[in-house]
């Protein structure tokens, strides 16, 4: 996996599970899990999010437009204004309840930037339907919130209780943009996963909280899907998909009508 010049994952390299080597059978198994739901939807979380940022590729129909013209870029940014409609309208601001909390949990908050975050995350949650918060333990005890798009976390719909059973996420990239460590979140402890050399090592941390430390932020869940549904929807992009070949034929049919004016030697007699 790499980053690319749009700012969104490339698919060059799969996402492979880390060792579980020395993990219980049910930790191991959500690992696998989670990775195999991480991947079955890596290429469309993806492609959503290149027409958000309007790098999505034209979809020629073979028929009107030239080969040799399919190359010229014609940019159509309804998926982007379908996202952002509604993301300038969701803004955290404050905490409300008891003075001591909330006075503390400003504070968390502004350490950890999390006004901003939120709406960075805000605009990942409606471009694929789901993003995730999670809280880690930093290195001097401190609380360390992140948000995770779809494209960087994976999670798992506990039934039961209406919530999420478990989740990962990329915890650290390299310099190339590959993995070089995961996290592990479940209901009593968070493993962390870290590249080395010669393999992976994991190390378990136990937590009180009685559930994961990873919350999932939906847009318009449903009985059906649980994790929500998009705003760049199929019909977003096939009407974008449409508009692109519209405008580019349009440039096209502008152009090839202005060449003869420019090009083609007038009749002997006329006037320019």
């Amino acid at each position: 996996m790499t980053i690319a010049n749009d700012g969104t994952l490339s698919l060059a390299l799969a996402r492979r599970t880390p060792d579980a080597t020395g993990l219980t059978s049910t930790l191991a198994g959500d690992l696998r899990s989670l990775f195999r739901v991480w991947n079955a939807k890596a290429r469309r979380n993806v492609e959503r999010s290149r027409y958000y940022y309007g790098h999505n590729a034209l979809k020629d129909l073979g028929i009107a437009i030239p080969p040799s013209l399919t190359s010229i870029e014609t940019v159509v940014s309804w998926p982007q204004r379908a996202v952002d409609s509604l993301a300038v309208r969701s803004r955290l601001n404050a905490f409300t309840g008891d003075e001591s909390v909330t006075d503390e949990l400003d504070g968390i908050a502004a350490a950890n930037d999390l006004y901003n975050v939120y709406r960075m995350a805000v605009v990942s949650e409606l471009t694929h339907s789901c993003a995730a918060m999670t809280v880690t333990r930093g290195a001097d005890g401190t609380p360390v919130i992140r948000a995770h798009s779809a494209t960087t976390c994976a999670m798992l719909w506990d039934w039961d209780r209406h919530r999420i059973r478990c989740g990962v996420t990329i915890a650290d990239v390299d310099e190339w943009g590959q993995p070089r460590a995961y996290n592990l979140y479940e209901d009593d402890c968070v493993v962390r996963f870290e590249r080395l050399r010669d393999g992976w090592s994991h190390h378990v941390m136990s937590q009180p909280a009685s559930r994961p430390l990873m919350e999932p932020l939906i847009f318009r869940a449903s009985l059906d899907r649980p994790f929500g549904m998009l705003r760049i929807s199929r019909a977003v992009m096939s009407i974008t998909d449409s508009a692109v070949r519209t405008a580019l034929r349009s440039e096209i049919s502008a152009e090839f009508f202005t060449s003869p004016q420019k090009y083609l030697p007038y009749r002997r007699g006329l006037k320019r």
